[in-house]
């Protein structure tokens, strides 16, 4: 991490970058293989892609569905401003994150980067929102939560107790399936 991130729990202060790529449904397309790299495991594959972007990221997950090439990266705000997305580097990650801080068209050129690295065509569209805008976003990791116990019974206002369960992922944190501002 860069120094712009100076705590322990390094998560509290990292930025996200997710987007969504229309998938053609071409062959090439089809056979291009879901990734989910951590730097502390790839250290070369992410230093190629520093190379390549001039962005440091931590992590990079790529998953594809039948309409869209989903992508979404961890790194700082420090290497994002770094690359001119960010405008300024805010102490605090959410005012990092604002939409008026963000140079979307630089945005969208390390998206394509990013998508060129792992042999998409960069001039694949961006997918739309259900709001009609290119699914594109920087957002902040300072919402995640994790709990203490991955199970609680709940009494509800007749007395009666429902018994309630985590399960994976949702015990330790969100997953982004359906994209950044996607309705199901």
């Amino acid at each position: 991490w860069s120094s712009d991130v100076c705590s322990s729990d390094l998560f509290s202060k990292a930025l996200g970058i997710t987007f969504n790529l229309v998938n053609s449904g071409s062959v090439a397309e089809i056979r291009l293989p879901e990734a989910s790299f951590s730097r502390q495991y790839k250290p070369k594959l992410f230093e190629e892609l520093r190379a390549r972007t001039g962005v440091s990221f931590e992590t990079l997950i790529y998953y594809r569905s039948e309409d869209t090439h989903y992508f979404v990266l961890a790194t700082s705000a420090g290497s994002l401003s770094d690359a001119g997305v960010l405008k300024t580097v805010f102490p605090s990650a959410s005012d990092c994150a604002a939409p008026s801080n963000v140079e979307r068209s630089a945005l969208q050129q390390l998206a394509r980067k990013v998508a060129t690295f792992v042999n998409i065509d960069p001039k694949r569209p961006f997918a739309t929102t259900h709001r009609g805008v290119e699914d594109i976003a920087v957002f902040d990791f300072t919402a995640k939560r994790s709990v203490d116990h991955a199970s609680c019974c709940i009494e509800g206002r007749d007395g009666r107790r429902l018994h309630t369960h985590l399960v994976g992922d949702a015990a330790a944190g969100p997953f982004w399936p359906q994209a950044t501002d996607r309705k199901s």
